[in-house]
């Protein structure tokens, strides 16, 4: 049996969300199904990380095309030749000139019609121009390769959209995998920031990607409920295959030595509602109360990745900027050598209710205490307030119990680990890539 993997994000592309189809198309052949991916060339990667080189996928079957641009790069393409010629005449920008948040004009008009221009230029996702160079691809492969059935793994959109296309062509049952909810949660809809026109687009696109799918395969079981809930016409077709913990990453099943420091380590890209503030200001408190004493030259806190707000701002804001180090992205391999290195791991979750962060399952599998800003009813919570040794705090003073309570066993010696092999055994990709040849014959057989 056959398939085509479309998925924007592959290695050498170091995207998190480039694990999950990258241990799915390795893992797949092992169980009957073989796997030919439809993806990006590496200079279109997110993030390009030349020491993440696919192994143990014949080169023949990794289909890489070109993306042209969208109409968001042509737009910004032609404004940079504007831009130059307003700094040539005055010498800077003029900020309503370049703003992009219509503050300086009327707020009940132009916000909205300027979320609708860019939510316009953005549709379906930045990666729309991939569209037409993958289905070119797709339909010189379709000559030479007999397929089974057609799975994306979105996001971007555009994969899913660009799966849909080639299986309707061709004829093909459809999965749809969904790395991440389709759809902003309700708070990000009625916080205005998606016009309401494309609202309405993208979920009468949405619902027709499902009604197509043989399949819908939801990363958490959140989510799969609330799919089941919104569309309950597709309710027998959705199924919850969760991120996992990739083949080479072992689960640490013995204590570091202690460490020296009392390192947390926050390791990722901090975006929407994710926020590093409540943390920072709980560390504050906890370091003011004095119970640190004279040892405070022994705690580090590492952010490494990108981030939308100024961490490092924050961190001078609260008196912190001795104790904060904010660095920027790392290769893979790093970041899992910092994560062993790291005494306590960070990781923030917050207003994402449907989603977990992959790199969670990287956490649980390095043994070490994880301090979760999440709420504990949402995805993420669920998750790990089975986990042994995971904090979930939502508050300030919640991180400061938690670093208090770890604190007092790091002075005491104790090498802060967790044995969660058998928490974690089940969401070992081996494991899930059984679950999903399984969905993928099912699906074939049904036609």
């Amino acid at each position: 049996m056959r398939i085509l993997m479309v998925t924007y994000h592959f290695p050498p592309d170091g995207a998190i969300g480039a694990v999950r189809p990258y241990e799915f198309a390795q893992l797949l052949p092992q169980h009957g199904v073989d796997v030919w991916v439809l993806t990006v060339l590496p200079e279109y990667a997110q993030r390009l990380d030349p020491s993440a080189v696919p192994e143990g996928i014949p080169m023949e079957r990794i289909i890489r095309t070109s993306v042209l641009p969208s109409r968001r790069d042509r737009y910004l393409q032609m404004t940079q030749g504007l831009r130059r010629w307003i700094r040539g005449r005055t010498g800077k920008v003029n900020p309503s000139q370049d703003s992009s948040s219509g503050a300086s004009h009327s707020p009940r008009r132009t916000p909205l019609l300027w979320r609708c221009f860019t939510d316009w230029l953005s549709y379906p996702d930045w990666y729309a121009g991939w569209r037409h160079p993958a289905l070119q691809a797709a339909d010189s492969l379709m000559r030479e390769v007999h397929f089974s059935a057609v799975l994306s793994t979105a996001p971007p959109r555009t994969a899913a959209l660009i799966g849909l296309a080639i299986a309707q062509r061709y004829g093909l049952p459809y999965i749809l995998d969904l790395q991440d909810p389709w759809l902003p949660s309700g708070a990000e809809w009625t916080g205005g920031r998606l016009c309401p026109l494309f609202r309405r687009l993208h979920e009468r696109v949405f619902v027709d990607c499902m009604r197509q799918a043989g399949i819908i395969v939801a990363n958490t079981s959140v989510l799969a409920e609330n799919l089941q809930q919104k569309y309950p016409q597709c309710r027998g077709k959705v199924h919850v295959i969760p991120n996992g913990v990739p083949r080479h990453l072992p689960v640490d099943i013995a204590p570091a030595v202690p460490s020296f420091r009392f390192v947390v380590g926050h390791f990722g890209t901090v975006y929407g509602a994710r926020t590093a503030r409540a943390f920072l200001e709980g560390l504050g408190l906890w370091l003011k109360s004095g119970k640190t004493k004279e040892r405070t030259q022994d705690i580090e806190v590492w952010f490494y990745g990108e981030a939308v707000e100024d961490i490092e701002g924050q961190a001078r804001e609260l008196g912190l900027e001795a104790v904060v180090h904010v660095h920027p992205p790392i290769a893979r391999v790093q970041a899992i050598q910092l994560m062993r290195q790291s005494t306590v791991l960070l990781l923030l979750a917050q207003k994402q209710p449907l989603q977990i962060p992959a790199k969670t399952y990287e956490y649980l599998a390095m043994g070490k205490p994880i301090i979760a800003m999440t709420e504990h009813d949402g995805a993420t919570g669920r998750l790990l307030r089975d986990a042994p040794s995971c904090y979930i705090t939502e508050t300030a003073d919640e991180v400061v119990q938690a670093l208090e309570r770890l604190w007092h066993n790091y002075i005491r010696g104790e090498a802060l680990f967790a044995d969660r092999t058998q928490f974690v055994e089940p969401l070992r990709y081996p494991n899930l890539a059984e679950q999903l040849a399984s969905l993928v014959k099912d699906v074939v057989q049904r036609g």
